[in-house]
């Protein structure tokens, strides 16, 4: 998303980063706007010239998700998908899931796959935080004028699947959900924060508060 400070912070750090490894080479790069969608047909005009074959890997800030999709389409297996750094869509990270494992709902893409991948997000529950941060300062509690929030890291390792989506499941450590509850595979599945109890599965989904 070209001109938002949050695109311009994490494009340049990646690139700062990559350009401490001369191995890193990027062979193309473009605007996705934060959407699968358009990852989509943006992925599609590079494809038009270079191949899956000439790609090792894949930095995304949102279109893990896609990428792993296009590459099936393409006619790759699940043990041959490229590793992708990328955002906390469900979607993806159910793809991360080792393949074969037993989830509700899941049918390709949408679906466990052992897809290697960093799962890297800003995570959703920050309006609900800001909230009770703001009601507990016109209550008159002492309330820091800055709130660094944890980014959650979701790696092939620790990527865990929650059977029920309540706080204290989360809590317990799982951190993707059933595409049979969870339809839409762009939904930011890092909802998780010990500050913010009240949100558990139901109230990411439908508004309903978890206590």
């Amino acid at each position: 998303m070209p001109g938002t400070s949050v695109d311009t912070q994490r494009t340049q750090a990646a690139k700062e980063v990559f350009a401490k490894y001369p191995g890193i080479k990027i062979i193309a790069e473009s605007v996705g706007m934060w959407s699968q969608a358009v990852a989509r047909t943006e992925m599609s005009k590079i494809l038009a010239t270079h191949n899956w074959d000439e790609i090792d890997g894949l930095w995304m800030q949102v279109g893990c998700f896609t990428a792993n999709a296009m590459q099936l389409e393409a006619g790759k297996k699940a043990e041959q998908l490229k590793p992708c750094a990328g955002e906390g869509a469900n979607g993806g990270r159910i793809q991360m899931l080792p393949a074969g494992t037993e989830v509700e709902g899941a049918a390709s893409p949408y679906a466990p796959l052992g897809a290697p991948r960093i799962s890297y997000a800003s995570p959703p529950y920050s309006g609900g935080l800001a909230l009770k941060l703001a009601v507990a300062k016109l209550e008159g509690k002492d309330v820091p004028k800055l709130t660094i929030l944890p980014l959650p890291v979701v790696t092939s390792e620790t990527i865990k699947l929650c059977k029920e989506g309540t706080w204290e499941e989360m809590k317990a450590g799982c951190n993707a959900f059933s595409p049979a509850i969870v339809t839409n595979p762009g939904w930011f599945a890092s909802i998780f924060s010990e500050q913010t109890p009240e949100i558990g599965l139901n109230a990411a989904l439908v508004g309903q508060p978890e206590q």
